[in-house]
């Protein structure tokens, strides 16, 4: 096997690794997935963001994007409006029912986390941070729409 496919797969699994303690804790007693939790993150933290933004910022594709917002609206936890300057976006805007929910997902999602990545080092981590962010940045530029 080669270095980059190495890479791969365990990029991939410390994705899952990452996730795992949200899907036991959380899931199914708050009755939200994966992707309707990544996409309420984007959400909370960048409100009137579009379905496309966060494609863009969780690498979800667009129709898991659209499911989870669906889902998320159908659930009370978001709310969308038209753009006023382009009626083909929907921005949308995470209800007081979805930043409750946020607000009491995020510690544990967070502290999860942090457990994970406390085998480095505070400048490890900044290190290990910016690479990872250059590495999708240009996979971003490079990568077919």
């Amino acid at each position: 096997m080669t270095a980059e496919l190495q890479l791969a797969g365990e990029l991939n699994r410390l994705s899952q690794l990452m996730t795992r303690p949200f899907l036991r804790l959380h899931s199914e007693k708050h009755a939200i997935s994966l992707a309707e939790w990544r996409a309420l993150v984007q959400i909370v933290a960048a409100p009137g963001i579009t379905a496309t933004e966060i494609c863009s910022r969780t690498g979800l594709t667009a129709m898991n994007v659209s499911r989870a917002v669906q889902l998320l609206r159908a659930a009370g936890r978001v709310t969308g409006e038209r753009d006023t300057q382009d009626s083909r976006r929907n921005l949308l805007t995470a209800t007081p029912q979805g930043r409750t929910l946020f607000d009491e997902l995020a510690p544990s999602a967070e502290r999860d986390i942090r457990e994970i990545l406390s085998v480095l080092n505070t400048d490890e981590l900044a290190f290990f941070t910016a690479l990872v962010t250059r590495v999708a940045a240009h996979a971003d530029r490079t990568q077919d729409p």
